[in-house]
C-alpha cells in the first residue's frame, strides 16, 4: 500500500514538473507566482487508518511550497510558522499589487516567509462531513472537538446549532487532546484526563471564538449548482 502511494506521489511530482515548465514558458518575461498546497494528507496505516478524514498530524501537516519570479519568496528558504488556507487569497492579491480588504483574516505568505507578518500562535481547521469536527493546533498541543449536535449530517448549521459548541459539555463535544512534544505520534488522548480539563476548556473557548463569531454565515453552496458533480443521471 505504501509503495503504491509513494509511486503515485512520484508520478504526480513528475507531471507537476511538466506543468510548471510549460507555465513558465507561457509566462515568458511576465512575473509569475506558483503555490503548491494540498488540502490534506493521508494516513498509510497510522492509527489503523487509510484515509484523510481526521485531524491527526498525518492529515493536517501538509506541504506548502511557494515560488515566484520576483524574489518575494527567497529560493530554498524554509519557514516553520503556521499557515492556513485563508492565506492563499492575500498571497495572490499581494503578488498582483492589489490592496487587501480589511476583513481578510489571512496573511500574505510573502510577509510570513520574510518575518514581516505577525507570527500565529495557533492554526485551526474545520470539516463539515464525516464527524463535523474542528481542530485547534498550537506548538505544544493538538485539540479537537465535535462542533455540531448531529455529527453525521453535513448540512449548514442553524443559528441555535452554532451556539451548541460553546454550551455543550466536554463529554458531549467528544474532545481529543494530544501533547505534541511528549506524544508526537498522537496515540495518547488526554481529553478525558481530569488534570487537563481546564486546558481543554481554554482551547474550546479559543476554537469557538475563531469558528463561531457573531457574523458567521452558513450557506448551502449546492443551491448554486444546477447539477452537483457525480449526481446520478435521470
Amino acid at each position: 500500500m505504501r509503495a503504491s502511494y509513494y509511486g503515485l506521489a512520484s508520478y504526480v511530482d513528475d507531471q507537476l514538473g511538466r506543468i510548471i515548465a510549460a507555465f513558465k514558458e507561457f509566462c515568458g518575461n511576465r512575473p509569475w507566482l506558483i503555490v503548491f498546497n494540498p488540502d490534506h494528507g493521508c494516513k498509510l496505516g497510522e492509527h489503523g487508518m487509510h484515509e484523510k478524514f481526521t485531524f491527526y498530524d498525518e492529515s493536517v501537516h501538509v506541504p506548502l511550497i511557494v515560488a515566484s519570479s520576483d524574489g518575494r519568496f527567497p529560493r530554498g528558504a524554509r519557514c516553520d510558522r503556521f499557515a492556513e488556507l485563508v492565506d492563499l487569497a492575500p498571497t495572490f492579491l499581494g503578488a498582483a499589487g492589489v490592496s487587501l480588504p480589511t476583513h481578510f483574516e489571512g496573511l500574505d505568505l510573502a510577509d510570513t516567509a520574510s518575518g514581516r507578518a505577525r507570527e500565529r500562535t495557533e492554526a485551526v481547521s474545520e470539516k463539515k462531513t464525516y464527524g463535523r469536527r474542528a481542530m485547534l493546533r498550537t506548538r505544544d498541543w493538538s485539540f479537537e472537538m465535535q462542533v455540531s449536535p448531529d455529527p453525521v449530517v453535513g448540512k449548514p448549521l442553524k443559528p441555535d446549532e452554532m451556539k451548541w459548541p460553546a454550551t455543550a459539555t466536554l463529554d458531549q463535544l467528544d474532545v481529543s487532546l494530544f501533547d505534541r512534544h511528549a506524544d508526537p505520534r498522537e496515540v495518547r488522548n488526554l481529553g478525558t484526563d481530569p488534570a487537563r480539563l481546564e486546558l481543554c476548556e481554554g482551547f474550546r473557548r479559543r476554537l469557538v471564538a475563531r469558528l463561531f463569531p457573531e457574523d458567521r454565515v452558513e450557506y448551502d453552496w449546492w443551491r448554486d449548482v444546477s447539477r452537483p458533480p457525480n449526481a446520478p443521471k435521470k
